[in-house]
């Protein structure tokens, strides 16, 4: 995509925004509750072996993750739709910025594995804004398919750290992952082995690292 086609594309994303009215606001803000706890209600069969009466337990958790989902489309366009009411003249990159934190206050509403998982979902796609920021301002030359050879990059970093060095993603972020990819106590003593091994290459090989503590 061009630079005209993305000029294009972002305004008719924004006035797409300008002509959202609150009841759209709130349609969306119930779209995304309910897509959010299908969502998390996949997740939780996966991670317990499709359990359902086990799941069926973590209803509270379900809805909490609905309702965050929710929140967060709400603030974010209601935000939106409040600076063009009140008419407050800032550029749009500023609006969705502002928009954006205040939406973030949403994710207090979800539990904390759920917003660690969320953190590692969005972390891909945070590298992948990075880079289209980086290309609109004309910083870097745009490459084919670039938004998606990033992402796929981040993603796989962040597999192999998980896999062979989880003290760089944190033991919090390492724990969830195992919760939600359903590990068994045998793979887990696999993957625990491999970190082992690729632990001690590091220290062999670069003697003077200072990183690993433990």
């Amino acid at each position: 995509m061009d630079q005209s086609n993305q000029d294009e594309a972002r305004q008719f994303q924004s006035n797409k925004l300008r002509n959202k009215n609150f009841n759209q606001i709130i349609l969306k803000a119930f779209q995304s509750f309910y897509k959010s706890a299908l969502l998390k209600i996949g997740l939780s069969l996966l991670s317990n072996k499709l359990n359902v009466m086990k799941v069926s337990k973590q209803y509270k958790n379900i809805l909490k993750f609905g309702i965050m989902a929710a929140a967060f489309s709400f603030l974010y366009n209601f935000s939106r739709f409040l600076m063009r009411k009140l008419q407050i003249d800032i550029k749009e990159d500023y609006q969705v910025f502002i928009s954006s934190l205040i939406s973030g206050f949403a994710l207090f509403l979800a539990e904390s594995r759920d917003r660690k998982l969320l953190q590692i979902a969005i972390y891909p796609r945070a590298i992948e804004a990075l880079y289209s920021l980086l290309k609109e301002q004309g910083v870097i030359k745009p490459i084919k398919h670039g938004e998606y050879i990033t992402c796929v990059l981040a993603m796989i970093l962040l597999v192999y750290l998980y896999l062979f060095e989880p003290y760089c993603v944190g033991e919090g972020y390492a724990k969830n992952l195992d919760y939600y990819s359903g590990v068994t106590k045998d793979e887990l003593k696999l993957f625990t082995m491999g970190r082992v091994i690729s632990k001690n290459m590091i220290r062999e090989n670069y003697q003077n690292n200072n990183l690993l503590t433990v």
